[in-house]
Formats: structure tokens, C-alpha cells, sequence
């Protein structure tokens, strides 16, 4: 089958299934990117690998990925780039007490749990011995994350339905959720640079490299792009090319490049862009994002619960949970954050959604992460997602506001 027929064969079935089972899950009050992550699982062998075999040798056989593959690194690339632009480190400053502890504690403990867990995953699961150190780091950072992007849906589809979540609460959760992104992508970045590094010479080149693109990006590019005024059509061009040389720079530095992609969107001013942004993000959601689901699909193995991998499913669901909620909900309270506030802003900081599928993915191409460990950890991004609706409902019927 050539590519001009295969390839939209593929997109084609993709969307389909994303689509429908994105419209089914609004139906059930959950935002719809669960339901557009679930379909692109069913395409995976945990469904239609089982039920139709030949369906998925003809569709989706490892050869046959190339060209589906770069599709979905260029939708990462610009929906990574609009996340970036989405973090406000203006806003971030003027609230920066109550930010930073309710950051630091939904880091923090998350991280800690993941550093425990560990060693009981590389128990159970054969790690390469070379790789159980990036493991460990690892696996602390996905536990640490929270999509801000998800969190962000969330929230407008609460207050669009009519049960919109406290001001101040929404507010401190956002905002949190934005610099949790930011620290979360810096340590996965140097984590990257060590683990690509050769010597320690090496190492402290590519990590030098890195601190020096940063400091490039914050103190030249970001503060030239908010001075210079443009016409539309150039704003255009270059929020198509920043975030690809940002994202090829760091790539070429051993980083991955979704790391460039967030740091151009940090560097954008996106409340003068804002129009052409959306625009851009409706397309990059609607065209692309599908088919890195599915792909994160086809990287998953059932096989893993035929051998008890039921249990390490709840043992991770029940860290990634507590060690989200309690951390974060103890760090709001260090900021001076009632008791019944700071409970649901470690609810709506357990969201992990996308940006978690994108780091677990980063960490099975390195090579990280095995399809075991990496199926574990996806059903714990969606399932932690998921019951981010339902918790923030019953606090309310137990009059928490």
C-alpha cells in the first residue's frame, strides 16, 4: 500500500475513532481529550490488536509509522509551544508565595512517592540495568506532573455547565499547574542531557549548552518579541518558525525537543497573538494530537495484566493519587489556604492528561521506559484525569467549597 493511500487510511480511522469516542465521553461530563486518549488506546492491541489482527497488521504495523510518527511530532511541537505560551511568569510573580509552596508541595511529596515506587516497578519489570538510575528520576517527574492544558478545559466546561469552581481556587490551581509544567520539562531536560551525555565533560557541556539557550530565550528572544510590533502575517511566520528552531536546537543538544517547543511558547506574547493562537491550536487538537494517541495506543501491552499487573495498577493509581492531592493540598495550606480550599486545589492538580502521555512517551522512545512500565503509567495518566470531575463533584456535595 503506498504512503498516499495508507497514510490518510490511517488519519482517516484515527479520527474516526478519537472523534467518536471524544463525543462520548463529553456525554459522560469528562472533557473530551479523555475520550479522544481512550480511542487512540481501543487502537492499540488492547482492542482492535486482539479483535481484528489484520486490521491492525494492515494499518498500523511498526513499518508502516514513519511518516505518522512526524506527524505527531509536529502537532507535539506546536501544542507544546502553545502550553508554553499559555504559562504567564507575570502572573506567576504577582502571587509568587502562594504559587511556589502550592508548587513545591505537588512536586515534592509526588516526587518523593515516585522515588519509593521505583524500586518495586524495577522489581517487577525487567529494566535494563543501565537505565535503572534515569528509572528512578524518572518515574519521580511523571508523577509529578499535572496538565495544565486539561486542567485548563476543565474548568471552562465547569463554569460553562453552570458549577464553576471558586475564583481564588481555580486561580491558585492554574497557576501552580503552569509552573509545575515548567520545572517538570527543565528536570526532565537535564535528566535527558546526563543520560545522552558521554563523560562528565560531556555532560556539563550539554548541560552548560542548555542554561545558555535558556538564558538566550528569556533575556534576548522573549523580551524583543513583547517591543517589536508586527503585521499579522509576520506574527504568523514566526510562531510557525520559532518553536521549530527552539525545538531543533535542543534536540541537536541531546534534549528533546518538545523542551524547545515549551520554552519558545514561554518567549511569546501571547496576549497579542491570541487570536492566531487559538486558530492554530484548533488545528494542531483537531489534525494531529489524534494520531500521537494512537501511536501511544500501539505502544501499550495487555499482555502486562495476564501476569498480576492489576496490582502494581493500583499500587501506582493510589501514589500517583495521594502523593498528588496531599502534596498539593498541604502545600496550599502552607500558603495560607483554608483547609476545604486547598483540598480541591490538590483534586484539580492530580489532572495529568496530556502532558503526561507526552513525557511517558519521550521516556519510551529514550528507551526509559519499557511497554510495561509505559502501559502502567498511561492508565494511571488517564484514569488520574478522569477522576478529576468526580472528586471536585463529591467535595462539593460534603460542602467544600
Amino acid at each position: 500500500m503506498t504512503l498516499l493511500i495508507l497514510l490518510p487510511l490511517q488519519l482517516a480511522v484515527i479520527l474516526a475513532v478519537t472523534w467518536l469516542c471524544g463525543a462520548l465521553a463529553q456525554r459522560l461530563s469528562q472533557p473530551r481529550v479523555i475520550g479522544e486518549i481512550a480511542g487512540g488506546i481501543l487502537l492499540g492491541p488492547v482492542a482492535l490488536g486482539r479483535w481484528m489482527p489484520a486490521v491492525t497488521t494492515m494499518l498500523f504495523a511498526p513499518a508502516r509509522l514513519s511518516w505518522l510518527e512526524l506527524l505527531s511530532n509536529v502537532g507535539l511541537v506546536a501544542f507544546l509551544f502553545l502550553v508554553g505560551a499559555e504559562l504567564d511568569l507575570r502572573e506567576v510573580a504577582h502571587h509568587v508565595r502562594r504559587v511556589v509552596a502550592t508548587t513545591a508541595g505537588s512536586i515534592l511529596l509526588p516526587f518523593l512517592v515516585g522515588a519509593l515506587l521505583a524500586p518495586i516497578l524495577l522489581r517487577h519489570y525487567g529494566v535494563a540495568e543501565d537505565a535503572r538510575c534515569g528509572f528512578r528520576i524518572f518515574l519521580a517527574v511523571a508523577m509529578s506532573i499535572t496538565a495544565l492544558p486539561v486542567l485548563a478545559r476543565i474548568l471552562r466546561d465547569r463554569e460553562t455547565a453552570g458549577v464553576p469552581v471558586n475564583a481564588e481556587v481555580a486561580q491558585q490551581s492554574l497557576l501552580s499547574a503552569a509552573l509545575n509544567d515548567a520545572l517538570a520539562w527543565c528536570v526532565l531536560a537535564a535528566l535527558l542531557a546526563v543520560l545522552h551525555g558521554g563523560g562528565a565533560v560531556e555532560i556539563v557541556v550539554r548541560l552548560s549548552l542548555l542554561v545558555a539557550f535558556i538564558v538566550v530565550m528569556m533575556a534576548g528572544v522573549r523580551p524583543m518579541l513583547r517591543r517589536v510590533s508586527l503585521e499579522r502575517p509576520v506574527w504568523t511566520v514566526v510562531l510557525v518558525l520559532l518553536p521549530g528552531i527552539s525545538a531543533w536546537v535542543t534536540n541537536a543538544l541531546g534534549i528533546h525537543l518538545f523542551f524547545g517547543a515549551f520554552l519558545a511558547g514561554i518567549c511569546v506574547p501571547s496576549e497579542r497573538v491570541a487570536g492566531i493562537m487559538e486558530r492554530l491550536f484548533l488545528v494542531v487538537s483537531a489534525w494531529t494530537l489524534p494520531a500521537f494517541f494512537a501511536l501511544t495506543g500501539l505502544r501499550m501491552r495487555p499482555e502486562l495484566f495476564h501476569a498480576g499487573g492489576w496490582s502494581d495498577l493500583l499500587l501506582v493509581l493510589a501514589a500517583a493519587v495521594l502523593g498528588k492531592i496531599v502534596g498539593g493540598m498541604f502545600g496550599a495550606v502552607v500558603a495560607g489556604t483554608p483547609w476545604s480550599k486547598a483540598l480541591r486545589i490538590g483534586v484539580l492538580l492530580n489532572t495529568r492528561g496530556l502532558v503526561e502521555l507526552i513525557v511517558l512517551n519521550a521516556g519510551y522512545r529514550e528507551g526509559i521506559l519499557n511497554a510495561q512500565v509505559f502501559t502502567l503509567l498511561v492508565l494511571m495518566a488517564v484514569v488520574t484525569t478522569a477522576m478529576t470531575g468526580p472528586l471536585l463533584d463529591l467535595t462539593a456535595r460534603r460542602n467544600v467549597v
